[in-house]
């Protein structure tokens, strides 16, 4: 004989134990990755995003994070703008980076070339970009974009 009045029961006790969870995973990640560390120095101030932005963009933070389709990329002569997708968003507030607090590298990794943005407030949790976000970013920033060793943005510019 099946109870009815137990499984919608469990139901109600499952779902806010899955959010908790989740919450409790965001943040996890957040102090993890980096995300935490960053967001002390280089928390958003103001809401307002350039025009131009890209949503469900995917990089690598720090040694361990991976965010797979869940970052949202803005920027503009000022800075960078990074937030996580808003399912993604407890314990990720939304960072901003001025481009004089930025360094630029390339590296390869598992057959990928990557752009490195390290932040010189927390230089030991860099952000590793697909070249090909890193030349939108270059172009948006223009001439306050930071160069790879001595060379100017005019190299993301494909």
């Amino acid at each position: 004989m099946y109870n009815t009045n137990m499984s919608s029961v469990s139901f109600w006790v499952a779902l806010p134990s899955a959010v908790v969870g989740w919450v409790i995973g965001c943040f996890l990640t957040a102090r993890l990755s980096g995300w935490a560390a960053l967001a002390k120095r280089y928390r958003a101030e103001k809401t307002a995003a350039p025009a131009e932005q890209r949503m469900l963009r995917s990089a690598r933070m720090g040694s361990f994070a991976r965010y797979t389709n869940s970052l949202c990329f803005a920027a503009d002569p000022s800075g960078l703008r990074l937030s996580a997708a808003r399912f993604f968003r407890p314990g990720h507030p939304p960072l901003f980076f001025p481009w004089s607090e930025v360094a630029v590298d390339r590296t390869q990794r598992s057959y990928q070339e990557y752009v490195r943005l390290r932040f010189r407030k927390v230089p030991e949790v860099p952000l590793l970009i697909y070249s090909e976000l890193a030349g939108w970013l270059a172009r948006l920033a223009g001439p306050a974009w930071p160069s790879i060793s001595g060379q100017g943005p005019q190299e993301y510019r494909k």
